[in-house]
């Protein structure tokens, strides 16, 4: 009789020797023009040590060739700047692997825990790979398919966990031909790195680890999603897979009620986001997305000003320069004054849209904006 049984994978194998924990390739890029690797420790490219390190993909031709130039002629090469200003060219299908230090290495907003791996792909782009330990990678993938704040409930959080190893299992090299052994987004499970680590997911995991839901002797088809329009569909009408925990059923969750609800209509898009969001200064807007007020700096530019910014609105956040990170984030204007409201609306926009606390929606009426802003 096949049966759908929960198993915990052992951690022994013949003759009492530790098993190697599976090591997982997450895509965290595929299309970067650029990528910024950053860390308070110093870690290693191609032998020499830096701090920073600035990835492109750039386009080569023989400096030999003369006449004209076909495109098989044409090759992609990745330049690496390190933060003393010099320069590492790549040769043609160079990829470099940046080893773990002890302090995280950043990426944008986010860091990570174990080794990153850039390299350029037949996009003519990078590719952004974190490999580490299969566990280590859950820590940062539970907290994010199932929020810990909103749903505080170890045992729900621990078949999450269950879940999502499972997935990880049958999952495993699904983009071997793209270098890497899984994505990092919805389209495979969300993973976010070592900032987004929650104790209670983190607890979780720990509590399941090695457990992995099988059925007729192979782990399952663990699929999940946030939302379900109050009934899942069978598998065989999507999948053209016929297997007996894939079925309909329900599934009823009753959000709460946002706590207030406005509209307005206001000439211009950025006055409306920011009377609705009550924000008026850099104090307002650190209240609004629930961060602690600093002293304010003597001035509004330059690298004082920009530590300033970061250390409020990015706290978790390491640089090595506050001034340039702000500017690669679209924060900050390069080589001219920005605005208060323009960088009161890009704080706004750029940290409470993307994580999703708040949203604002709007439609064009007649040259106005119709802002209606919900949140908690």
């Amino acid at each position: 009789m096949r049966r759908l049984i929960l198993i915990l994978l052992p951690l022994l194998v013949s003759g009492q020797q530790p098993a190697v924990e599976p090591t997982v390739r997450i895509g965290l890029t595929q299309n970067a023009t650029s990528v910024t690797v950053r860390s308070t420790d110093a870690f290693t490219v191609q032998g020499r040590s830096t701090r920073s390190a600035t990835f492109a993909s750039v386009l080569a031709i023989d400096a030999s060739r003369t006449g004209p130039v076909a495109a098989s002629d044409v090759q992609s090469r990745v330049t690496v700047t390190l933060d003393d200003g010099g320069m590492i060219v790549l040769p043609v299908g160079g990829r470099v692997r940046i080893e773990p230090v002890p302090a995280l290495l950043q990426i944008d907003t986010r860091a990570y825990r174990g080794a990153l791996e850039i390299f350029s792909n037949t996009r003519r782009t990078l590719t952004v790979v974190n490999e580490l330990p299969l566990e280590t990678y859950l820590l940062g993938v539970v907290p994010n398919e199932l929020n810990p704040t909103a749903f505080g409930q170890l045992e729900a959080l621990k078949a999450q966990a269950v879940a999502a190893r499972t997935y990880i299992y049958r999952n495993m090299g699904q983009y071997k031909k793209e270098g890497y052994d899984i994505c990092a987004t919805d389209a495979c499970q969300v993973y976010f790195g070592a900032l987004t680590e929650d104790p209670l997911a983190t607890q979780a995991v720990a509590e399941t680890r090695g457990a992995i839901a099988v059925y007729d002797g192979k782990p399952i088809n663990a699929l999940y999603s946030s939302t379900c329009g109050g009934r899942t569909e069978d598998a065989e009408h999507i999948f053209n897979e016929q297997v007996p925990y894939l079925v309909s059923t329900t599934c009823e969750y009753k959000h709460p009620d946002m706590r207030f609800s406005t509209s307005r209509a206001i000439p211009d898009w950025q006055d409306g986001v920011l009377a609705v969001a009550g924000v008026k200064d850099y104090d307002d807007a650190a209240r609004f997305m629930g961060l602690p007020v600093l002293p304010q700096p003597r001035t509004s530019e330059g690298e004082e000003f920009a530590t300033y910014i970061r250390q409020m609105f990015y706290p978790s956040v390491l640089t090595t320069s506050d001034l340039s990170f702000l500017r690669e984030q679209g924060i900050l204007n390069t080589g001219e004054l920005t605005s208060r409201k323009e960088l009161l609306f890009r704080l706004i926009d750029k940290k409470s849209g993307s994580s999703g606390s708040r949203a604002c929606s709007s439609h064009s009426t007649r040259g106005r904006c119709s802002c209606s802003w919900e949140g908690s």
